[in-house]
């Protein structure tokens, strides 16, 4: 009896759970991809979580995963990995690819509540991938981006 009553609990647990895809899911799909292997960063935990105690510039948390080789030349089913492991509740900020040289920059948003913004950004050269995920102010985020004074040139077709 209590094995069935455990059994219904937990069933009902993780139909409630809501199941959605992170980080290393989306980590893990790009890395099972012919001709990419993820790069270790030494420290890369102590960093973090000295981002949790201090919150600097208003970040409260990050995860960073790098890859090394090409695996491939279609950006477009990197993009395509990684749009379909993300998540729900993310919108697309910035597409970006290259036909040239087949690089590629995606950076997804999702709000966490209150002036929090969960960033989700992948981003493609030649021969590195870089995946990052930022909780961060978004106030403090606008401010920073708004204080830079870039120029971007668009180049029309």
């Amino acid at each position: 009896m209590t094995k069935r009553t455990l059994a219904a609990g937990l069933v009902v647990l993780l139909t409630a759970l809501p199941m959605r895809a992170g980080f290393h899911d989306v980590a893990h799909a790009i890395g099972r991809r012919p001709g990419i292997h993820r790069v270790t960063i030494p420290l890369l935990g102590l960093i973090r979580f000295g981002v949790w105690i201090v919150h600097p510039k208003g970040v409260y948390d990050f995860q960073l995963a790098t890859f090394e080789g090409r695996g491939g030349n279609d950006a477009e089913e990197l993009a395509a990995v990684f749009r379909e492991r993300i998540g729900a509740g993310y919108r697309p900020l910035v597409q970006v690819r290259s036909a040239r040289n087949g690089e590629l920059t995606l950076i997804y948003a999702k709000p966490l509540g209150g002036d929090r913004v969960d960033l989700f950004i992948l981003s493609r050269d030649r021969q590195d991938t870089v995946l990052l995920r930022v909780d961060a102010d978004a106030t403090v985020a606008a401010e920073e981006v708004a204080r830079q004074r870039i120029n971007v040139r668009v180049r029309r077709r």
